[in-house]
């Protein structure tokens, strides 16, 4: 039990042909130039279409009761840059339209606490409104009589 590893018979190894380096240098020279900005260059049709899922993105986040007035204008903004636009000026829209998608969720997420607060108020509201109309349902009647009392404490009442 040496600290060495021995191939095992099946395994063999398989020289490296002239084809085989041409085939791999190919693979390399495809992943260089492919990574290469120009090579990913955006195209007004793709960013359109991130344009579009980011307005699904706003719809859902109002849907959802959030102020989505900020992220309109935004991506108003950013749908005005884009037609006949230069390279720069689409990454300029597509990095309006990123912000939006990023920040709709939050806007989102906003909403729905927004409304849940409001539920809380006012079922908070009409419990506090029931009390108070229970309370003065059952003694009303008594403290007005006190007070009018209180009010005419020096009239005299006469029998006609």
């Amino acid at each position: 039990m040496g600290g060495h590893y021995t191939i095992p018979n099946e395994a063999k190894v398989i020289p490296m042909t002239r084809s085989r380096l041409q085939l791999l240098g190919l693979v390399l020279l495809i992943t260089i130039l492919a990574s290469h900005p120009k090579c990913n260059a955006l195209t007004e049709d793709g960013v359109n279409n991130d344009l579009a899922k980011a307005y699904e993105a706003v719809a859902l986040a109002e849907s959802a009761g959030g102020d989505v007035h900020n992220l309109i204008t935004t991506l108003n903004e950013a749908a005005r840059m884009i037609p006949g636009a230069s390279q720069t000026q689409l990454e300029n829209a597509k990095s309006l339209i990123d912000s939006v998608q990023t920040h709709a969720p939050q806007v989102q997420t906003q909403g729905a606490q927004r409304i849940t607060n409001r539920l809380i108020f006012t079922g908070a509201s009409i419990t506090v409104i029931a009390f108070l109309a229970a309370i003065l349902w059952i003694r009303g009647s008594k403290w007005f009589w006190e007070a009018w009392l209180r009010v005419h404490r020096g009239w005299r009442i006469e029998r006609v």
